[in-house]
Parts: structure tokens; sequence; C-alpha cells
């Protein structure tokens, strides 16, 4: 047997303490150097979550479109004694989507379109309207001319989101193949004759400015309707050379998303 000496005692008892100080120290050591890690990881952004395919913008989309116009002419030189008559018409065809960026989407397509067109010639005189006995004029005529005419469109836009896939702009150009239709001329004489007879025309390649903003609707599934409301002014003077048409339009398209 033997025993420990209180020198022994108290040394074991230090070394017991200094162990668990150093074991205390270095797991807070350990802790410190771990915090920097710990601040960065917190303030490293997630990675974005994959969206659902029901979520994903579309890249393309194709539809059908359907637009009543109202028509006019307009003329740079507008005289009294004749008469715009704005008519209705309509255009319908295939329509083309494709998105260049989250807003920004290119439109095409083909269309077809009828126009029609009304101008009245007032005061108008033939020797039938003179009177040969007094010497003066006795009557006037007026004749009224009504365009008929197709088109075949090829329409290049370029639409803008304001709120995306809901409000847009759109601006553009559309190629024009117009082709001549059952364009009609009726003159009303001041004697009381009337004479009808057909208008010869022509075919023309045409160039329009169309702008136009809308809304888009959706359905269940990847259908969308757009409603827009379009104004359309074209270039080169027909179906008459003294002035160019205009027209204004709603738009109605039913397209598929792809």
């Amino acid at each position: 047997m033997y025993s420990i000496s209180p020198c022994n005692q108290l040394e074991n008892q230090l070394s017991l303490k200094q162990r668990l100080t150093n074991l205390i120290m270095k797991k807070a050591l350990l802790l410190f150097l771990l915090v920097p890690y710990y601040a960065i990881a917190q303030d490293e952004p997630l990675p974005p979550e994959e969206p659902h395919a029901e979520e994903k913008k579309s890249w393309f989309s194709a539809g059908i479109m359907l637009m009543p116009e109202y028509i006019s002419f307009f003329r740079a030189e507008p005289t009294d004694s004749i008469e715009i008559l704005p008519k209705a018409g309509f255009s319908a065809g295939l329509n083309l989507e494709f998105s260049l960026t989250p807003k920004l989407s290119l439109r095409t397509g083909l269309g077809y379109g009828q126009k029609n067109l009304g101008i009245n010639h007032n005061g108008l005189i033939f020797n039938s309207d003179l009177d040969l006995t007094g010497g003066g004029m006795g009557t006037t005529s007026r004749a009224e001319l009504r365009y008929h005419y197709n088109e075949i469109q090829l329409p290049v836009l370029f639409q803008y989101e304001m709120i995306e896939d809901r409000f847009f702009v759109s601006a553009g150009t559309e190629l024009i193949y117009a082709m001549p239709g059952n364009s009609e001329r009726t003159i009303y004489y001041g004697n009381g004759t009337v004479e009808k007879s057909h208008i010869e025309s022509y075919d023309r390649v045409n160039v329009c400015v169309s702008i136009s903003s809308g809304y888009k609707f959706h359905f269940a599934g990847n259908l969308n309707l757009t409603v827009e409301p379009m104004f359309r002014y074209c270039l080169i003077p027909y179906p008459i050379n003294d002035g160019v048409v205009y027209s204004f339009g709603l738009k109605t398209t039913l397209n598929m998303e792809f």
C-alpha cells in the first residue's frame, strides 16, 4: 500500500483543470473560426428553383386571327366636291409569334382581307346638264364610286409587353398584295338618267404601317386570347392615285403556346 501525497493530489487537480481548460479553448477557437463560414453560407443566395412546366414562358405561339375593320381614305388635297364614305371590311388569317426576350416578341403570319371604300363626286357637269337654249348650265350630276378589293397580307410586327404576359403594344409594317374586286361606278345625271359601269383597276404591292395595343387573356392549358385595337396607314396610293387608305380594326386572336 502506498499513499498519494498532498502535493501529488494538487498536481493532479491542476493537470485536470488544465486539460479541461485546453479542451474548452480548442472548442471555442474552432467555433470562432467557423463563424465566418456560417455567415457566408447565410448570405449566399439559394439557387433558383426550376419553374414548373406550366410556369415557363413559351418561346413560340401560333393561332388564328379575325379583325373587322373601318376603312377610309386620306386625300392630300381634299375638295368639297369629293366625299369619302368609310366602309366596313375584314381580315382573317394565321398568326405566328416568336419570343426574342421575356418582354419582346416578333409577330408575323399570313392574312387575307376584303376591303370596301366609297367615294362620291358631286357637282359634275356633263353635256346633258347644259341648258343649250338658255346658254347656261341647267343641272348637275354626281357619281358614286364603290371600290371592292382583296388583300394578301404579310405582317412583320414587334410586340413589347408593358405588363408581362398581359398588356402589350405593337408596331411594325405589313407587306400587302392588293387585287381588284368587283368595283362599280354609278353616275346619276341631272336629267334623271342613271348609268352603271365597272371600274377597271389593277394589282398593287403596298406597304402599310400598323400600331396597336392589346390585352392577353389566359385560359386553361396553353390557350390565350388577345384583343387589340389596331390602326393601319398605307404608304402607296390605292385604289385611286390621289390618296391612301387607312383603317381602324379590332383584332381578336386565339393562340396556342408551345
